[in-house]
């Protein structure tokens, strides 16, 4: 079955599960300013801006800025209401003592804490999974070397859903998205080079055939995978 992709982005009173120097962490390292908009504009995407000493998600769900704040693929985190991803929000937060993205990462999940109360605690999960492996008679998709140009996009076709990725793991963490395979597809391809992932399909085309089709294959299997429950989140007041 063939489901439509849409756009995410991705904090934390820490629970007893995750471990202590994470804790400890995300306790230290706060944003010196923030702010929390409820966003609405009823627009469908979102996004997350990081640049030195700044955060801006703009039109953000909570549950994007959970996995945002945690570093997590879409199927990595379970639970929560449903207005994680119905409510919107602008989230903005400044420090010039963020030296990378590891910092506003433990600033981001600082600010999840206090301002949506939000607890959390990891654990190990066996679930269905897809095994991304290379088909037997190679992929299609054209390697890029260093120095050599892209080639140009091939043209969208009408009524088409495209998507591009520059390598195979991260076309591999497009597919594990709910709104297409609905599970975790791991690469095991062992293809670490950057590639023009160019992929189109028809709304009633199924996914995986067309994944096949270039040179892939989703193997199904079960496997262990950690993840992160949410225990407890509430909504934000303004500021």
């Amino acid at each position: 079955m063939v489901r439509n992709p849409t756009v995410g982005i991705a904090g934390i009173l820490v629970a007893g599960a995750l471990t202590l120097g994470w804790t400890a962490f995300a306790q230290e390292l706060a944003f010196e300013a923030a702010s929390v908009k409820l966003n609405k504009s009823g627009t469908p995407n979102g996004r997350v801006n990081k640049t030195p000493g700044r955060f801006v998600g703009t039109n953000a769900p909570t549950r994007s800025l959970i996995r945002e704040a945690y570093g997590l693929k879409d199927y990595q985190l379970y639970g929560g209401p449903s207005w994680l991803d119905s409510d919107r929000f602008d989230v903005e937060g400044k420090a010039e003592s963020a030296a990378d993205d590891a910092h506003l990462q433990a600033m981001l999940r600082t600010l999840m804490a206090e301002r949506f109360k939000l607890v959390v605690h990891r654990e190990t999960k066996e679930m269905s999974v897809y095994n991304l492996l290379v088909g037997k008679n190679g992929i299609k998709f054209p390697e890029i070397k260093a120095g050599e140009p892209w080639p140009p996009m091939a043209p969208k076709r009408e009524g088409a859903v495209q998507m591009f990725a520059v390598s195979i793991s991260a076309l591999a963490d497009m597919l594990s998205t709910r709104f297409l395979l609905d599970r975790p597809v791991l690469d095991k391809t062992g293809l670490t080079g950057k590639y023009a992932i160019d992929i189109q399909y028809g709304r009633d085309e199924d996914i995986v055939t067309v994944v096949q089709d270039q040179g892939l294959k989703l193997e199904s299997a079960k496997g262990p995978i950690e993840v992160v429950v949410i225990d407890h989140v509430e909504k934000p007041s303004e500021n």
